[in-house]
């Protein structure tokens, strides 16, 4: 029993190792499925894991920009930092490529070239798809420059070219190219001792194609027509980086010079005057034709919108308009067109005319005359019949005390002004005497108060009728003659002044009592839907008197004056000088009120011929009408000139015009003229002018 149950015991243990193995090999199989299902699982997990975010912080607007900035300077090949790729034959900006090329001259070969032969340089261009441009730059040396340059640099030069030092062969046509270049630096020479400003100058071409080729067949074009054209002309290529030299020519030069050119300021002047483009405003009206501009063709200028202040506009009694009658002013039908093209824009013109100029549809004016239909905008008045009060005074009703003030002032002056045109210009040392007398019967009459000018009776006056005249004025001067006379401290002196004042007055309100001597019976408010006033002094014939009369009524003319409205007026040589300074102060009054100033003279200078009493030119109105000639004047226009009147412009302007341009300012050309316009650097010549008004 115990050896059997030992047996079964052996055999259970045999039986449990058996199944112990089994176990075993069971759970080592179940722990590597485990490991391989977890590691399984590890793998899927960390792909499912969602990583956080990073904090980051938001950028300004200033960093953001900086940084783009950076990036852009950095730049690559494909996306370049400037826009440009370039080579040192190439430049190249999205689909379009250019070149830069420097113009060459040969000296001496366009030494007798006539005026504005280089406009042949702007590149003519007869290849598709390539456009040209022409770039010019200017720079004046500085002082010492200038003193080491001709100290030095010329003196060492010219020795060169004198021995004939300059390794060219010893041909006829070098030598005479030599010995020009000599008088070019004796030439230059004296300039310098005169002051003259020596410039430096630069000259470029930018060719622009759609391909290299194009550029390359464009500049063999280009080539042979400077050579046909201007002979000694040639494109060379310029040394340098091509995006570089690009930049160069749209920045001002600076530092030492280029060593391109050198030319004299003198020399170079004129190309102020010089012709330039074509006249072709876009709201421009015609005025006629090109005569000397590079481009020809017809000019259209925009007299209205180019006029913000002043203009000058002045020709001689010969000159004239292609169509108009020789006898007209051709400067007032210039300023007539300006005046049509502001009422175009409703603008209000007031004409003073002194020299005949009439525009208004009178049936009986066949000469010249606006439609009639025209005339329900327009107002004409005969001032040679009178109608207004010289003691009258005019003004806005809402004027300030110091405007008031300024009114008084101003018609003290004018009265006094009046009488000693009325007295042949005879009265000198009783001026004064006549302006005391003027204030005191302006207080005495309670128009003036001295104290307080607001509660004067110089503007507003709605009853004219009631305003004393110089009649009345008559009798205080002979109340004051008899004063005088019989007053016993009284000199000869005293009495003779009391007495040639009386008489003047006198003699003047007997011969032109209609002028002088009458209450306003012209309206005081004028009609808004005017738009062209003529005030008409010509019909006086007494020049004094007429200068008179126009003193006058300049107030009455001018006061209701918008700002760009324009106060024009025609004749303006039939002025006397010393009235024109009288009048300055209300004309620059008008000016700063923002009333546009227009000036026409049927002259240019007064002529050599000494004049007793000078009357006014656009040359002895420095000081008058303008500072500057050149610069004040939103433009002018001016017929052809004498030399005299030539040299005077010159001295005006401060420029020496070379000689072609002086020769076309003194051409026999009755329908020439010169239009200058400072803003836009206009200047051209249009001969024949011809337009419509």
């Amino acid at each position: 029993m115990v050896t059997l149950l030992k047996r079964r015991k052996g055999d259970n243990k045999e039986s449990n190792s058996e199944q112990k193995e089994k176990l075993k090999k069971a759970k080592a199989k179940q722990k590597s499925k485990n490991e391989k299902s977890k590691k399984q699982k590890s793998n899927n997990q960390e792909d499912n894991v969602v990583k956080p975010k990073k904090k980051f912080k938001l950028m300004s607007k200033r960093k953001k920009r900086k940084e783009k900035q950076l990036v852009m300077a950095s730049g690559t090949m494909y996306a370049p930092s400037s826009g440009y790729t370039s080579t040192p034959s190439i430049i190249k900006s999205g689909n379009r490529y250019g070149t830069v090329f420097k113009i060459v001259n040969t000296y001496g070969m366009n030494r007798n070239q006539t005026l504005g032969w280089a406009v042949n340089l702007i590149p003519e261009i007869n290849v598709e798809g390539v456009k040209g441009y022409l770039f010019t730059e200017s720079k004046p040396f500085g002082q010492k420059e200038q003193s080491n340059y001709f100290k030095n640099i010329i003196p060492d030069t010219e020795k060169t070219y004198i021995v004939n030092d300059t390794g060219n062969v010893n041909s006829p046509s070098d030598e005479k190219r030599r010995k020009a270049r000599l008088q070019d630096f004796e030439d230059a020479s004296v300039l310098d001792g005169d002051r003259n400003i020596a410039l430096d100058l630069r000259i470029h071409v930018l060719i622009v194609g759609d391909n290299p080729d194009d550029i390359q067949d464009q500049i063999h074009n280009l080539n042979k027509l400077y050579g046909k054209r201007i002979s000694g002309i040639k494109l060379m290529s310029a040394a340098g980086n091509q995006e570089q030299l690009f930049q160069d020519l749209l920045v001002a030069k600076e530092g030492g010079d280029s060593n391109d050119y050198t030319i004299m300021s003198t020399l170079y002047a004129g190309f102020d005057h010089a012709l330039r483009r074509g006249l072709n405003d876009k709201d421009g009206l015609p005025i006629g034709e090109l005569s000397d501009s590079h481009t020809k063709g017809q000019a259209f200028m925009s007299l209205n919108n180019s006029f913000k202040s002043k203009i000058l506009i002045a020709s001689h009694k010969e000159s004239q308009i292609r169509g108009f009658s020789e006898r007209l002013s051709a400067s007032s039908l210039w300023g007539q067109l300006v005046a049509n093209n502001a009422m175009m824009y409703g603008h209000r013109t007031f004409h003073l005319v002194l020299n005949g100029h009439r525009y208004y549809g009178d049936i009986e004016r066949s000469q010249f005359a606006c439609p009639p239909s025209l005339n329900k905008h327009l107002q004409y008045v005969d001032l040679s019949k009178g109608g207004l009060n010289p003691i009258q005074t005019f003004g806005d009703e809402n004027a300030s005390e110091e405007e008031i003030t300024n009114i008084f002032t101003n018609t003290k002056e004018k009265l006094t002004q009046i009488v000693y045109l009325a007295s042949g210009r005879s009265l000198y040392e009783e001026k004064q005497d006549l302006i005391d007398m003027i204030e005191d019967f302006y207080i005495n009459s309670k128009i003036w108060v001295p104290d307080y000018p607001k509660r004067s009776k110089i503007v507003g006056i709605k009853h004219p009728e009631t305003v004393k005249t110089f009649g009345d004025f008559i009798r205080v001067l002979n109340n004051n003659k008899k004063s005088v006379r019989n007053e016993d401290n009284a000199t000869e002196k005293d009495k003779n002044n009391a007495k040639s004042l009386h008489q003047t007055v006198e003699s003047a309100l007997n011969t032109y009592s209609k002028l002088f001597n009458t209450t306003t019976t012209l309206p005081n408010h004028k009609d808004e839907n005017k738009l062209q006033w003529f005030y008409d002094v010509s019909n006086i014939a007494n020049p004094d008197i007429r200068e008179a009369q126009f003193i006058n009524a300049f107030d009455y003319c001018t006061y209701t004056a918008a700002p760009n409205d324009i106060v024009m007026i025609h004749g303006v040589d039939k002025i006397s000088v010393e009235t024109m300074q009288l009048l300055k102060d209300n004309l620059d009054r008008l000016s700063d009120k923002g009333v546009r100033l227009a000036y026409a003279f049927d002259t240019i200078g007064s002529g050599e011929a000494k004049q007793d009493v000078p009357r006014a030119d656009i040359f002895n109105t420095d000081g008058i009408l303008y500072q500057d000639l050149e610069q004040q004047f939103d433009y002018t226009i001016l017929g052809t000139m004498s030399k005299t009147e030539l040299a005077n412009y010159e001295y005006k302007v401060k420029q020496d015009l070379n000689q072609e341009l002086e020769s076309a300012l003194m051409r026999d050309a009755a329908m020439q003229f010169l239009l200058r316009r400072p803003k836009d650097l206009t200047s051209n010549i249009v001969n024949p002018a011809e337009f419509i008004i």
